[in-house]
Order: structure tokens, then C-alpha cells, then sequence
């Protein structure tokens, strides 16, 4: 998952009552291959998107999107804590996930709490909220699940 070069990448999967927060680490082998990506610190946030089914309509000011800003950044400075590393910034690749990733504002909450720009992934549909090119075959349904 994530860009092969990526050394740091943070999954979050945003559900109805909770938010998945992964992050992934990868690094390379002796050659300088990036090798397979690991689970390196993991949490389930108590913020979700609600059970509103049309959130295209949500704009920024929607409560839940700010508490999910802060849990994501609060959590990557937990999970680099965890792991012994004085990094900061942003991590090498943002990923989301779930049906709170349809919001489109979540895109630009996360970019401003965390410093980087979230890749929607999409593999149910290609919404407002997909990318120009879709990061995925609508044909074959989801590219891969969060359980």
C-alpha cells in the first residue's frame, strides 16, 4: 500500500462511529529495494463520519471533520513516539479510506492538520470526491478492504 519509495504511510479507514489509523513503514533491503510494508503502530479513534448517508453536502464546519484532523495528527505524533523517532512532518504518503472518505471536504481538513494531501481511495465508485484517474477498475469492486 502506498507509494513504492514511501518509507512512512498513515491508512485511515473512516467509518460510521470510529476512524482506523495505520501507519505503515517500509524500508529498504541492502540492495536499496523498498521491501513490503509492515504495521508499525495502529488505533481506533472514537470520531466517525455519523450515519448520514449524503455527505457530499458537508462542508468544512462539520464537527466531526476538525476532531478527525486533530485525532489523525495527534496520532502520528503518538505512533512516531512510539517507535523511538524524532521525525516530524508529514508522513510520505496520506491514505483514506471508508465511507467518511466520500466528504469532500476531509481531503482539505487532513491536508492542513497533517501537511499533506490525502489520495482518496475509492474502489466502490468513482464520486465526486474520486480522483481524475481512478485509482482503481469500478468493474472489480473495492481494490482491497480494512478489517
Amino acid at each position: 500500500i502506498g507509494p513504492q519509495r514511501a518509507g512512512e504511510v498513515v491508512l485511515v479507514e473512516v467509518g460510521r462511529a470510529t476512524t482506523d489509523i495505520i501507519v505503515l513503514e517500509r524500508a529498504a533491503d541492502a540492495a536499496g529495494n523498498p521491501a513490503p510494508s509492515r504495521r508499525a503502530w495502529s488505533r481506533s479513534a472514537s470520531v466517525g463520519c455519523g450515519p448520514r448517508t449524503d455527505r457530499k453536502a458537508e462542508g468544512e464546519s462539520a464537527p466531526w471533520l476538525d476532531r478527525l484532523g486533530h485525532e489523525v495528527a495527534r496520532s502520528l505524533v503518538a505512533a512516531r513516539a512510539a517507535r523511538g523517532l524524532a521525525r516530524t512532518g508529514p508522513p510520505d504518503a496520506l491514505l483514506v479510506a471508508g465511507g467518511g472518505a466520500t466528504v469532500d471536504a476531509l481531503a482539505t481538513v487532513l491536508e492542513a492538520r497533517v501537511g499533506i494531501r490525502p489520495v482518496i481511495l475509492d474502489g466502490l465508485s468513482a464520486g465526486a470526491s474520486a480522483p481524475t484517474t481512478p485509482d482503481h477498475d469500478p468493474r472489480r469492486g473495492a481494490r482491497f478492504v480494512v478489517a
